[in-house]
């Protein structure tokens, strides 16, 4: 057999190999092709809004307010967040004026209002949230946060200072 023959006959074994010639030869013909994928889990917050609890006179016994958001899990599945802020000293807002510190107290719930909700540590997971099936929660929030100063830490900071934290809230699948 000479080098052209060889050559032809392995590329003909290996087109026969690689090929699925499962069908029949006929008048008609069937084959079948499986179809797969893969859905990956996805979550997206949104909505979500700065609070600015503006000035404090002194008188009130805490100082909080809040921030509702909406989060969409696929399949309106269970996902969990979890809280940090930008100060190192964990949930705590700082004057950059004068250095100073305040700390404050996190809430979330998985409703408008996370005044009655559930206490959630700086850097710590929350327990499992369901999510909503629409990317825009259907119009309305299915989340919140809650942030709390007591009177005692507001009072024993300089006043005539504006303080700050970026609170960053990180939502993944579960």
């Amino acid at each position: 057999m000479n080098n052209f023959s060889k050559t032809v006959t392995a590329l003909t074994l290996a087109i026969a190999a690689s090929s699925s010639f499962a069908g029949t030869l006929g008048d008609t013909s069937t084959d079948t092709s499986t179809v797969t994928l893969e859905v990956t889990d996805k979550v997206q917050i949104s909505n979500i809004s700065d609070i600015a609890l503006g000035a404090y006179n002194g008188t009130d016994a805490n100082l909080s307010g809040g921030t509702s958001y909406c989060v969409f899990r696929n399949g309106a599945d269970d996902y969990r967040l979890k809280l940090n802020t930008d100060q190192a000293g964990g949930f705590e807002v700082k004057s950059a004026t004068t250095g100073d510190t305040i700390d404050f107290t996190a809430k979330i719930d998985d409703d408008n209002n996370a005044a009655d909700g559930t206490d959630i540590l700086h850097g710590a997971y929350s327990g499992n949230m369901a999510g909503s099936a629409l990317a825009n929660c259907g119009g309305a929030n299915n989340g919140a946060l809650y942030v709390n100063f007591t009177q005692a830490d507001l009072l024993a900071v300089s006043s005539e200072s504006d303080y700050q934290a970026v609170i960053t809230v990180l939502v993944e699948p579960i």
